[in-house]
């Protein structure tokens, strides 16, 4: 593991007392930059506010408050545009939203009272691939089919025919079109037969996007997250990095402030060479595997976290690393076990980056995939049919999803799941040095004990981030610089104790120190 350069940590302090902890979310540091607290929700399962029992873009601007009481700073819409499926990944339209959700009316209020409260909005934006029954790939297909029939082609004809990637010959990956031509042909589709992906080595295709993108960033919309970009050009990491740059730059030339998450689903190495790119961050999907990894056993692969933390930040390179626990493509983390479903978060919140939640993972919503329906249950707001209630979606088959008390109840209990991860989003509200933080050489795995320690500096500031995930309490001596600054415990009814400078951190407790 290659450590950063090696820094003394000297502590500088006001002299305040020992047992200072800092709980009051008024004094927050929050810096308005790409290092954010993100919320990923699925609209049509958030909240319903026409009773059709379909979530909408009301239902989301209803909640902002909410949100924002939560820590979230950040939200990342899944798809919202006219689609014929549930997930509605195959686009129709990259400007019209989807009835079910609203208006184009609906998203602009969305945005406004996003910004009114600090909060940015990105759009998951698909440029891999759209539905077959988009516009533009009936016209595509009629203009291959020509072609391929010996017809004379117009002008328009002759650039539709390259819009998307097709293929007389069938092909790994590839679907047949039908209906247009005396003899069938195949159109790139590696997701799904109604998920043709177009041509993106095709300028009038760039240009497009690039039409879409300024629509929406001059709307006021805040960035993107960008689906699939692995397959934008297939085995080639050169041309998905040379398109991903020159989108990035457009973006900046309209918002020089945008940011761009990319779905990149691929080994750590190669997505370090998609950070060349320009584009702000990239999932890392390591990192559920690794926090879980870490918890497991009493903590005894505990090393393993502290060692992919600065993995994570080697592999963004100077950019936004995008850590999560779990999103709409893989199972839910939440467990039985109460205390691990908060601890994972825990983990998670102390990373470097732009963090990102799935909606209800702050209740302990579970669900397991295959298939992806079962991690779109219906978010859980209160008990019975209550009002705003959404419909599942059609093909879920996992009823048990709902181990915890709904949001209702779970604000009234200190203890609960919900009041913790506000607890980890109001330390890294208040400590910026949590997500920007450069790793000290001083970081630690104090084996035997379980115990990790995080040393990060920000600006010349310095905290110190200690994590207890073994079974017992841990004992830090206090220096006479130090002072506990915060503290979130995973297990009901502890707390770090400070006595004759001396901290007693609990089982799955964290201290931050300055």
């Amino acid at each position: 593991m290659k450590l950063f350069k090696a820094t003394l940590l000297i502590f500088a302090l006001l002299p305040l007392s020992l047992t200072s902890c800092d709980t009051d979310d008024s004094n927050l540091n929050i810096i308005q930059d790409s290092y954010r607290n993100f919320y990923e929700i699925y609209v049509g399962s958030f909240y319903d506010t026409n009773q059709d029992r379909i979530g909408d873009l009301n239902g989301v601007t209803s909640k902002l408050d909410y949100i924002k009481d939560l820590g979230y700073n950040g939200i990342w819409l899944m798809p919202i545009f006219d689609s014929n499926s549930y997930h509605k990944y195959n686009a129709n339209s990259y400007y019209d939203i989807d009835s079910d959700y609203g208006s184009l009316n609906d998203l602009e209020n969305l945005i406004n009272e996003c910004h009114k409260r600090d909060i940015i909005l990105i759009l998951d934006l698909v440029m891999n691939h759209s539905s077959r029954n988009h516009p533009l790939f009936k016209q595509a297909a009629e203009a291959y089919g020509k072609y391929l029939d010996g017809e004379q082609l117009t002008n328009q004809e002759d650039k539709l025919k390259d819009y998307y990637v097709f293929s007389e010959e069938s092909k790994p990956g590839y679907s047949i079109v039908n209906g247009y031509s005396r003899q069938p042909f195949y159109v790139e589709s590696n997701f799904d037969s109604d998920m043709p992906e177009f041509n993106l080595a095709n300028q009038d295709v760039i240009n497009m996007f690039n039409d879409i993108a300024k629509y929406w960033l001059e709307k006021g919309i805040d960035g993107f997250r960008l689906d699939a970009v692995i397959y934008y050009f297939m085995n080639s990491l050169k041309d998905n990095i040379e398109y991903l740059s020159n989108f990035m730059k457009y973006c900046q030339s309209i918002n020089e402030d945008v940011y761009v998450v990319g779905e990149a689903w691929t080994t750590s190495s190669i997505i370090s060479q998609y950070y060349e790119s320009g584009i702000t961050s990239f999932f890392n999907f390591d990192a559920q595997n690794f926090i879980t990894r870490s918890v497991d056993l009493d903590g005894a692969f505990g090393q393993y976290y502290l060692e992919d933390i600065i993995d994570s930040l080697e592999m963004a390179n100077g950019y936004v690393p995008a850590p999560f626990l779990d999103n709409h493509d893989t199972s839910r983390v939440g467990r039985t076990n109460s205390d691990q479903t908060k601890i994972f978060y825990g983990l998670l919140g102390m990373m470097n980056g732009s963090i990102f939640t799935y909606y209800g993972d702050e209740i302990g919503i579970n669900g397991n995939r295959p298939p992806d329906q079962n991690v779109r249950r219906y978010m859980y707001w209160d008990e019975g049919d209550f009002v705003g209630k959404c419909k599942d979606p059609v093909g879920t088959n996992n009823p048990q999803s709902y181990n915890y008390p709904p949001v209702s109840k779970q604000l009234e209990d200190p203890q609960s799941i919900l009041n913790y991860y506000k607890q980890i989003n109001l330390l890294r509200n208040q400590n910026p040095e949590i997500a920007r933080g450069e790793i000290l050489d001083t970081s630690l795995f104090v084996k035997g004990n379980n115990v990790i320690i995080i040393d990060k500096r920000y600006q010349e500031n310095d905290i110190r981030i200690i994590i207890n995930l073994g079974s017992n309490q841990y004992e830090y001596e206090l220096s006479d610089l130090e002072q506990l600054k915060g503290q979130a415990c995973a297990k009901n009814d502890t707390q770090v104790i400070v006595n004759d400078n001396t901290l007693t951190i609990p089982s799955y407790g964290i201290a931050i120190i300055r």
